[in-house]
């Protein structure tokens, strides 16, 4: 049986913090609590100008595939946002990104990760529950 993975996630945060001779290091203090906000765009400005932002920006929806596959924005990505960081390396850190999630509240926190990550990325206010645009599906 696998261990959960808060649990593994908290061993290593634990192991991370200890040093040979106990003595503590200096640490970055910078976290995803300390990161301002992302910035936000609203689901009407993407869809009254979906054409420029699907040619300037990455849409990144990061639901499920099943809430994907029920309808998305014409043109997203789906990376589910447990799996970006085994799959980051499929995004362009020049390109900018937009996330997409249901409500707007995983988005934001996977796009505050992306920019600490190095990536320019915003989020969707609102998200699908906010869009009144065209789905794929």
């Amino acid at each position: 049986m696998k261990p959960p993975k808060t649990a593994l996630i908290l061993s290593l945060a634990l192991l991370a913090g200890c040093t040979e001779n106990n003595t503590t290091q200096p640490r970055s203090t910078t976290t995803i609590a300390s990161v301002p906000a992302t910035e936000e765009i609203d689901a009407k400005d993407i869809m009254q100008n979906l054409s420029e932002y699907r040619r300037d920006y990455l849409i990144l929806d990061v639901r499920e595939p099943s809430e994907y596959a029920q309808g998305h924005i014409p043109g997203a990505v789906n990376i589910p946002s447990g799996y970006i960081p085994s799959r980051i390396k499929e995004l362009d850190p020049q390109k900018p990104i937009i996330t997409v999630c249901r409500s707007g509240v995983t988005a934001a926190s996977v796009a505050k990760t992306l920019n600490l990550d190095g990536f320019t990325a915003k989020s969707m206010k609102g998200g699908m529950q906010a869009w009144q645009g065209p789905v794929e599906k």
